[in-house]
């Protein structure tokens, strides 16, 4: 008798052990997607402390490294609770003198060395700029009705007439400013400027901007240009009277200086990374 059934039969699955594959297949994939989530969260809280850590620190040291070249008295903070801007007039040329007209003189010049920095290269400066001596206050700086800022008419020298070249026989220039000064200098001392410049604080977000000399404070608008966002630091209410430890900018006179000590703080947070960061800024007093 001939068997049919063939020798080679191909056994398939059932049905349960399709199940089963199917079920174990599914216990994988979800360890898997467990570990990829859990990779991912790292990754993007990693990738959220650098940031927050790069943006933080590059506005801070951005403030603190132009502060160090503040004008003395120069430094002033306005705002209310949704604001806080720090002021500060950034002296491009600091020089000395060897002449001075004082009120009530009816000359308006001033000798000042040739500015060179400590490498011996020249300092250039605008015949736009203005000339201040011993401020003792804000208003000092920003009012010019107060003499201690001059702005300048015009600089000439006594070998081509041109500022812009060392050739002066004494190495001084003639500076003509709009009026005499109030009182000189204990240490015959000049800074030359053109600008304010502002950091603010608005709604989580840190501005700076330029400005000219003015008498009221000016405080930051939402166009102005950004430096970071994500602060979070809790504002007072009136800066200019009185500080509270959050308060982004801190002003304070040290060793019967004018405005000489300022204090940084910034608190930002993305996510659920948040970071502080403090220092402080020694502005030079010399009167």
């Amino acid at each position: 008798m001939v068997n049919s059934t063939p020798m080679n039969q191909v056994r398939g699955f059932t049905l349960v052990e399709l199940v089963i594959v199917l079920v174990v297949m599914g216990v994988i994939a979800t360890g898997i997607a467990k570990v990829v989530t859990s990779s991912m969260s790292v990754f993007v809280g990693v990738s959220e402390r650098e940031q927050l850590v790069a943006q933080t620190s590059f506005a801070m040291n951005r403030m603190a490294r132009e502060l160090q070249s503040a004008v003395p008295a120069s430094v002033r903070v306005r705002g209310s609770s949704s604001q806080h801007c720090l002021q500060f007039v950034p002296a491009d040329v600091v020089t000395g003198y060897s002449d001075i007209s004082i009120q009530p003189a009816a000359e308006n010049t001033i000798d000042i060395l040739f500015p060179v920095d400590a490498l011996d290269n020249i300092q250039p400066f605008s015949t736009s700029a203005s000339v201040i001596v011993a401020p003792s206050s804000v208003l000092d700086v920003y009012n010019a009705a107060n003499d201690y800022r001059q702005p300048i008419v015009n600089c000439t020298d006594d070998g081509d007439g041109d500022c812009a070249t060392r050739d002066s026989t004494d190495d001084t220039l003639e500076v003509t400013v709009n009026d005499a000064f109030a009182e000189a200098s204990l240490v015959n001392r000049a800074y030359i400027a053109s600008k304010a410049v502002s950091f603010c604080l608005r709604n989580s977000v840190l501005h700076r901007f330029e400005s000219g000399f003015t008498t009221t404070q000016p405080l930051a608008s939402a166009s102005s240009p950004r430096l970071g966002v994500d602060f979070i630091n809790a504002l007072s209410a009136s800066p200019a009277s009185g500080t509270l430890n959050d308060d982004p900018f801190q002003v304070r006179s040290v060793n019967g200086g004018v405005n000489n000590m300022v204090m940084l703080r910034l608190r930002a947070q993305k996510g659920d990374e948040v970071l502080s960061l403090t220092t402080e800024v020694a502005i030079e007093n010399a009167p």
